[in-house]
C-alpha cells in the first residue's frame, strides 16, 4: 500500500517494539492476559520453587498438541502473550525483575508457571504426546 512506501524496516521494527512495550509495561494489562490465558486453557496460575522439578502440566497434555486445539482468539492472545512477556524480559535488568513490582507484572511464582507452562508446549509441540512425570514417579526410579 501507498503507506508502506516510505517506511523502513528499522521504522517498522521501532513500531513493534513500541507496541510490545506498551503492552508490556501497561499496569496490569500483561497479567490480564496471562490470567484469561490460565481460564482459558486451564493453565496453573503459579507454581512454588518445589513444584517445577519435572513439572509436565496436565492440562496440556493429550492426544493432539495444544496448539492445533486452540481457537483462532485462544492462539492469537498467546501469541501476543509471548511476545510481550519476551519484549518485558529483554528490556528489563536482573535488579528490576527480581526488585521493583512496580514495572514487573509478576510474582516469581507466577513467573516459574509461566516458564513451565512455555516449556511444556515447546516440548510437546517438539516430541509430541510426553507423558506427566510427578513426583512418585521420580522417586521409583
Amino acid at each position: 500500500s501507498h503507506l508502506d512506501e516510505g517506511r523502513s524496516d528499522d521504522d517498522s521494527s521501532k513500531m513493534v517494539d513500541s507496541v510490545l512495550s506498551t503492552i508490556a509495561f501497561s499496569r496490569h494489562f500483561l497479567k490480564k492476559m496471562w490470567r484469561w490465558l490460565v481460564n482459558e486453557l486451564r493453565l496453573p496460575r503459579e507454581a512454588h520453587r518445589d513444584a517445577t522439578k519435572g513439572w509436565s502440566i496436565s492440562s496440556l497434555v493429550g492426544e493432539e498438541s495444544l496448539l492445533t486445539r486452540l481457537s483462532g482468539s485462544q492462539r492469537t492472545m498467546l501469541a501476543m502473550f509471548c511476545k510481550s512477556y519476551a519484549h518485558l524480559l529483554k528490556v528489563l535488568g536482573d535488579d528490576e525483575f527480581y526488585g521493583s513490582h512496580d514495572r514487573v507484572p509478576f510474582t516469581l511464582s507466577e513467573h516459574r508457571a509461566i516458564a513451565a507452562v512455555m516449556n511444556c508446549i515447546v516440548c510437546n509441540a517438539i516430541l509430541g504426546r510426553v507423558p506427566i512425570i510427578t513426583s512418585t514417579t521420580e522417586s521409583r526410579r
